[in-house]
């Protein structure tokens, strides 16, 4: 940024844990957008495999609909399908 003459950038820092971090993430990406459903299936068959969520909870935390998370997780099961998401 100095080198563009801007002394100051805006920055969020987050001081929660790994968990916290990759939610903040998540929910900007899949609020703005910019995701893929390929990524998000495998993202949120990671959140229930690794933290134990269940598709409520993952709903709640992301701020998405029960039935979508529902569906993506189904879509989550099939290599071949997210495969050809994530191509997309």
């Amino acid at each position: 940024m100095k080198e563009h003459d801007k002394p100051l950038i805006q920055a969020c820092v987050l001081t929660e844990n790994r968990e916290d971090a990759l939610l903040y993430g998540a929910v900007l990406n899949v609020h703005r957008g910019k995701h893929n459903v390929g990524e998000l299936a495998t993202f949120l068959r990671y959140l229930q495999q690794n933290f134990g969520w269940n598709n409520k909870t993952i709903a709640e935390k992301l701020h998405l609909g029960e039935s979508y998370v529902s569906q993506l997780l189904t879509i989550s099961e099939n290599g071949e399908i997210v495969e050809k998401l994530k191509k997309a």
